[in-house]
């Protein structure tokens, strides 16, 4: 019932339907986040590394893909400081996506060339019935992440068995995780529109978990592009790229690295 509710209630006359046919009684807004099983092993064919920025540290969340099964898996979960981040980018090698949303345009022009090793993205808080959509803005091209449908496909995964979390996970990071997913609540924003919301007192808890959903959004895009091979292989030709005559001449390259998805 919570997926069809979740399904049904982008109108008034939809969620009154389900109200009257399926619950017979006013729905109310407080559902929890169902919780992903954890397990001890797991095997993938893709992968990729969500990287949520805050003032001084970041928070990274690893996400594989068995495509042969098609099952999620978190099996990293991490906080480091900003002074570690160039040495995480060389010494990972699958791709890897950061939210820009605390950068200015200054950190990106003085970071650019490490930045455009990576994927940019954004978490925006419209739903458009997608995973994202590409921005091509010079150097500061991104993806927006639309964090509900993603949020709604990581319910569905994890309801179908399809999702999960590695039990060798450090324990205070994924009580972390799932705390913020278990004080996801579906209600009316200011806007009067239904979404999963996260209350302000567990944002500090949220770092991991928004990073896992940006690494979804993005492999689930590519798996339904039928690219997650190309998507995978970007990342081998990190330290590939070359300056082009624009920056040897001083000037900012505006190509993404990454913009073929």
């Amino acid at each position: 019932n919570i997926v069809k509710f979740k399904n049904l209630a982008n109108t008034r006359e939809s969620r009154r339907a389900f109200s009257n046919l399926v619950e017979a009684e006013s729905v109310e807004p407080e559902m929890g986040f169902l919780l992903p099983d954890q397990i001890e092993s797991f095997e993938s064919t893709h992968s990729i590394i969500g990287v949520d920025i805050h003032y001084r540290d970041f928070a990274f969340s690893k996400l594989e893909y068995n495509e042969e099964s098609g099952v999620f898996c978190v099996t990293k979960l991490g906080q480091k400081s900003l002074s570690e981040f160039a040495s995480f980018v060389e010494t990972n090698s699958c791709p890897i996506c950061i939210d820009i949303g605390m950068l200015s345009s200054f950190d990106i022009e003085k970071n650019y060339k490490l930045l455009q090793q990576l994927i940019l993205v954004r978490g925006a808080s419209i739903d458009k019935g997608r995973f994202c959509d590409f921005k091509r803005d010079g150097i500061r091209s991104f993806y927006y992440i639309y964090r509900q449908y993603t949020l709604n496909h990581m319910l569905h995964l994890i309801e179908n068995k399809k999702f999960f979390i590695l039990t060798n996970i450090d324990e205070k990071l994924k009580k972390d995780f799932l705390l913020t997913m278990k004080n996801m609540k579906f209600k009316k924003n200011h806007k009067g529109e239904w979404k999963w919301l996260l209350s302000d007192e567990w944002h500090e808890l949220s770092h991991t978990f928004d990073a896992t959903i940006y690494a979804l959004s993005l492999i689930c895009h590519n798996k339904n592009l039928r690219k997650l091979n190309s998507f995978s292989s970007l990342a081998e030709n990190r330290t590939m790229a070359k300056l082009t005559k624009g920056e040897k001449n001083g000037k900012i390259n505006k190509r993404v690295l990454y913009g073929v998805f």
